[in-house]
């Protein structure tokens, strides 16, 4: 059987590892997201959008369609910063879009979505921070049973 020490050491181990692996996938994440607003921001090309359906049950999407230089794009979208249930298909949606790559476009405001993005790295922060905290509680607790059992 695994020492004590043994296991206190492995427990931190884990938890740290699992700190960095949410942090490198979280941030991956919204840095992705981030550099996509970002091209749409320097770049990006607003223009009107028709409605081509909406999905109200599946997070509120919004199907569009938009001309591009490259033909018609069909996209979908979420966070367009309206309510789904008051969008019909016909409707007109204002959309910006990259005109090096159509397939990047967002309806809805961007300062928004930046923002929204950066509540992400705070709230993902905030987890770390909280997982942290238990496991250093956690290790302090057991490292204070250890020590009595050692003096016993």
């Amino acid at each position: 059987m695994p020492s004590k020490k043994y296991i206190l050491v492995r427990n931190i181990s884990i938890t740290i590892a699992t700190v960095v692996c949410i942090v490198a996938i979280g941030l991956t994440s919204i840095s992705n997201r981030i550099e996509r607003l970002n091209l749409l921001r320097s770049s990006g090309r607003n223009i009107s959008a028709v409605v081509t359906a909406t999905e109200c049950a599946n997070h509120g999407s919004i199907r569009y369609r938009f001309d591009s230089s490259v033909g018609n794009v069909d996209a979908i979208s979420n966070s367009c910063g309206i309510p789904c249930s008051s969008v019909k298909a016909g409707d007109r949606l204002s959309i910006l879009f990259s005109q090096d790559d159509p397939s990047v476009n967002e309806c809805g405001s961007i300062e928004t979505k930046m923002s929204e993005q950066l509540t992400s790295v705070y709230m993902l922060f905030g987890l770390c921070a909280f997982i942290l905290l238990v496991c250093a509680i956690k290790c302090i607790v057991d490292m204070r049973a250890l020590s009595n059992t050692e003096k016993n």
